[in-house]
């Protein structure tokens, strides 16, 4: 038999939970997905209320965040619309695949939108072509250039 030891519990801080989570730089969907699981097992457990609603509220924010981390991400064009609207402008200044290398051009556009150049590079090595999926950006985009009194435009069936 086992000697009686007594094992002193405490109650769990939500905060010090919290805390090393975004210290570990834990993504926000992985954090929600761990503190309901820790917000389960602490409410099956019965743990203070006060407790569960501090992990409650933090799931809450995290939620809104990456909701609004979508949201943002959604109004961002996709790398092919992009490089179409590039390759538009340099073709209006006189600076298009015709004039320029096709690399020094994959490298001017992987440096303006942060995109890989090697994903640029063999895009534009086939043509960029823009589907159905490209439409809701391909009108967003025409309005900003319109907006900005731009005689560019950005067409869904044209070889980019």
């Amino acid at each position: 038999m086992e000697p009686n030891v007594k094992v002193e519990t405490s109650a769990i801080d939500a905060n010090d939970i919290i805390i090393v989570m975004s210290q570990n730089n834990i993504k926000n969907k992985i954090q929600i997905k761990l503190l309901k699981v820790i917000h389960f097992v602490l409410f099956k457990k019965q743990y203070p209320k006060d407790i569960c609603g501090i992990i409650e509220r933090k799931i809450q924010l995290l939620d809104q965040k990456s909701n609004k981390k979508e949201k943002d991400i959604s109004n961002t064009a996709s790398m092919k619309v992009r490089s179409a609207i590039i390759m538009e402008m340099l073709k209006q200044m006189k600076l298009g695949t015709n004039l320029n290398d096709l690399t020094k051009i994959c490298l001017f556009i992987a440096f303006l939108t942060g995109c890989s150049y090697k994903k640029i590079y063999n895009e534009m090595q086939k043509g960029i072509y823009l589907s159905k999926f490209h439409n809701q950006q391909i009108e967003e985009a025409n309005k900003l250039l319109i907006g900005i009194n731009s005689s560019i435009t950005i067409n869904k069936g044209k070889r980019y």
